[in-house]
């Protein structure tokens, strides 16, 4: 399934919010380590409808663009 697939129209009207499996999927990561980014602040994410979302622009540049690699992400396996 691409990830455009399960994409999620949010309450202001953007559409590129998507469930954790999405954010999986894209990075070739299990759905844990993706919810273990989440909570360690290492990615945005936010509830909506009850259900933990993600924007995918805001997870790119964190990841992909202005993010650093710690000793901690190491550890996490974000980094391997």
């Amino acid at each position: 399934m691409k990830i455009q697939d399960q994409q999620h129209q949010a309450p202001d009207g953007d559409r590129t919010y998507v469930k954790a499996d999405a954010i999986a999927q894209f990075y070739n990561t299990d759905v844990s380590t993706v919810f273990k980014w989440a909570k360690t602040g290492r990615i945005p994410s936010e509830k909506i409808e009850g259900i933990r979302r993600f924007h995918l622009p805001s997870v790119r540049q964190k990841l992909e663009g202005l993010y650093r690699i710690s000793e901690d992400d190491i550890e996490l396996g974000i980094f391997c």
